[in-house]
């Protein structure tokens, strides 16, 4: 299954998220349901979307978990950054975890380009990311994530891998958004 997002340039412009369509599926983009306060929160925060987050949107096996990425995306009015590395992965699990072709993830790639803020991996990332991986003990991958979202000035970084609500460099907050 793959969403195909669409973009009112002209109202935000900032790459804002503000419809989906589903390509196989008739799901609405409105997702009832509470929102935690954690969520509430981060309408007013620039958000780091990691891989594993972003994987959902095209998952059918965790329909429960996919919801509340859609809720995430698609139901608040903020600008949300992935970075080259986000895409790398991505394209590479729905390669070859998901079996999608080539045309498929270049779709999806084009959807990220006009919708999210993209950080370029560059050599003071790279750094950056040894610095916290010093000091917080992550893994490098994790720590290079951390280090673009840092970079692209976020505070909430959307996560499955590292500790829940921990803040790095006393400027990004860790969620796991299934917790």
């Amino acid at each position: 299954m793959f969403y195909r997002l669409k973009v009112s340039r002209l109202v935000n412009p900032v790459n804002r998220l503000n419809a989906v369509r589903l390509n196989r599926l008739n799901i609405s983009p409105s997702i009832p349901g509470p929102i935690n306060s954690i969520e509430k929160n981060c309408m007013r925060d620039k958000l780091f979307i990691d891989t594993n987050i972003l994987i959902y949107l095209y998952s059918n096996s965790e329909r429960e978990k996919q919801a509340i990425v859609k809720n995430i995306l698609f139901e608040r009015e903020i600008e949300i950054t992935i970075s080259t590395q986000v895409i790398g992965e991505f394209s590479s699990i729905l390669y070859r975890k998901y079996n999608h072709s080539i045309e498929i993830i270049k779709w999806a790639i084009n959807d990220f380009k006009n919708n999210f803020s993209i950080r370029v991996i560059e050599t003071g990332t790279v750094e950056k990311a040894l610095e916290i991986m010093d000091t917080y003990k992550y893994s490098f991958w994790d720590s290079l994530i951390m280090a673009s979202a840092i970079e692209s000035n976020c505070t909430i970084l959307y996560t499955e891998d590292c500790q829940h609500n921990q803040v790095v460099e006393n400027q990004l907050r860790i969620v796991n958004p299934f917790k």
